[in-house]
């Protein structure tokens, strides 16, 4: 407890509070909210086991980079400068770590979290799902879609997800929640893909409606939009520096736009 601020370790007695009450431990509530200095809040339930959950996870993550580098080490020792490599070693083998089932039409995308061990798949059948990949299960069907599901992307922080469809709509989720925080419409047919900015702020998404639009996150509104292309822009990618914005369409065309024009 000494390590905490007063204000985390005030949160922290109200999410155990919270806890013990939605646990039915109503015996114990008066003397924790004595001894602790705080009253129950309804708000708090479900912080405690949250928490929790994102710990073990960070844990199984710590413990995967560890074997990362075992296995590394391991590449050196057998890939060093001057011996003979086992090309059967560096590559992946079957059969398949697990073989993950669940949606009920194709799959049309799927990314990794960027920290937790996690990937997140779109669907035709308008959902989007979360899977445990060191489980192979699924974790939780994220709805709100009401058609095909084209491509999900994480901000840096994995804490918010953007996610377009064929519904003519981009969503942005609460990825710790996974609820609904915008639908943001505007693009004329559907959309095929949608990335964050690397700041995070912004979306960038592009349409069989032959367009590129920008979009401000906190607000959900459009900023700008980008004509050029003559068929369908079916993917855009920003560069690491945030410079440049790369395009391909049905066209059969690539258009690198100035990102900072955009």
């Amino acid at each position: 407890m000494a390590a905490l601020t007063k204000r985390k370790r005030v949160e922290l007695n109200k999410a155990i509070i919270a806890y013990c009450k939605k646990s039915g431990y109503e015996s114990c509530i008066g003397e924790l909210e004595k001894a602790m200095g705080v009253k129950y809040e309804k708000k708090c339930e479900g912080v405690l086991e949250r928490k929790w959950t994102i710990v073990t996870k960070l844990s199984n993550k710590a413990l995967q980079l560890e074997n990362e580098v075992e296995s590394l080490r391991e590449d050196l020792k057998n890939f060093g400068k001057g011996k003979v490599r086992d090309k059967s070693l560096v590559l992946p083998r079957a059969p398949p770590k697990h073989v993950c089932k669940g949606h009920r039409q194709p799959i049309t995308c799927v990314v990794f979290h960027p920290i937790f061990s996690q990937v997140v798949t779109a669907s035709e059948d308008c959902t989007i799902m979360v899977w445990d990949t060191e489980e192979g299960t699924v974790e939780k069907t994220m709805k709100g879609h009401i058609d095909t599901v084209q491509h999900v992307s994480f901000n840096q922080d994995g804490k918010q997800l953007a996610s377009c469809s064929a519904d003519m709509s981009i969503k942005v989720w609460n990825f710790e929640t996974h609820i609904c925080l915008k639908t943001m419409r505007g693009h004329e047919h559907t959309v095929s893909c949608v990335k964050f900015t690397p700041a995070g702020d912004r979306l960038v998404s592009c349409s069989r409606d032959k367009t590129i639009k920008f979009w401000d996150v906190q607000s959900g509104y459009c900023l700008s939009t980008l004509q050029g292309h003559k068929d369908w822009v079916r993917h855009v990618q920003i560069s690491p520096c945030s410079s440049i914005l790369a395009s391909c369409s049905m066209d059969h065309t690539i258009r690198i736009w100035d990102y900072k024009k955009c």
